[in-house]
């Protein structure tokens, strides 16, 4: 598995929500990923998302983040090229800079960011993950073949792209915030992160995209 921030956050630590899970989780089959159509990915209505009760107890997972509430975003009143001004009703109210070929993240909406990430997606703010990719490549696709994880992910469709949701392992604090990935043509991909029901986070998603 390639180890990009998207991929890093939702295999690690979001979930070292999945990778530490890995004993823990119950089977499910793994299923065959088609191509998405833009009229079911841009669907308003979001079919109910099963998923697996499985997690990882925070004192049970491998390795711990030393700066797991970290938000390092700074100030901004306009969201970076080709993101959307709102989400969910959300202004754009933080974002980090790219560096050195990791990724970004964009904070809208939700308590100060200086109060740290458990507070400010306990308030309903939501993050955008960005880290750079490879075109023609899916992190969703990745995920869902992967053996290690696979049963931990739910396809579904954002726009014309497959998509994955995870549900992280508890942090230090017991949240469990949801996730959304995709992949851009161009090979950016995407984490949409928020404390909400995962149909909700899918529907954000396709709001944005479509």
């Amino acid at each position: 598995m390639k180890s990009g921030t998207v991929r890093g956050l939702a295999v690690v630590t979001l979930a070292l929500p999945v990778l530490a899970g890995c004993g823990t989780t119950q089977g499910r089959a793994v299923e065959t990923v088609r191509a998405p159509s833009a009229a079911e990915g841009c669907s308003a209505k979001v079919e109910p998302i099963d998923e697996s009760p499985s997690f990882t107890p925070y004192e049970r997972r491998l390795t711990h983040s030393p700066f797991p509430d970290d938000l390092a975003v700074r100030a901004v009143e306009t969201p970076p090229l080709g993101l959307p001004d709102t989400l969910d009703g959300l202004a754009v109210v933080g974002a980090s800079e790219a560096e050195h070929g990791a990724g970004s993240t964009v904070a809208y909406g939700g308590a100060a960011p200086k109060e740290g990430r458990s507070a400010f997606l306990r308030s309903g703010g939501l993050l955008v993950v960005l880290s750079p990719g490879v075109a023609g490549e899916s992190v969703a696709r990745d995920l869902a073949g992967d053996p290690l994880v696979a049963d931990r992910i739910v396809q579904t469709t954002v726009g014309e792209h497959d998509a994955a949701v995870t549900w992280a392992d508890p942090d230090e604090s017991g949240l469990r915030p949801h996730h959304v990935l995709w992949t851009e043509p161009s090979g950016q991909e995407i984490d949409l992160v928020g404390v909400r029901a995962p149909e909700e986070l899918v529907a954000i998603a396709r709001d944005w995209v479509c």
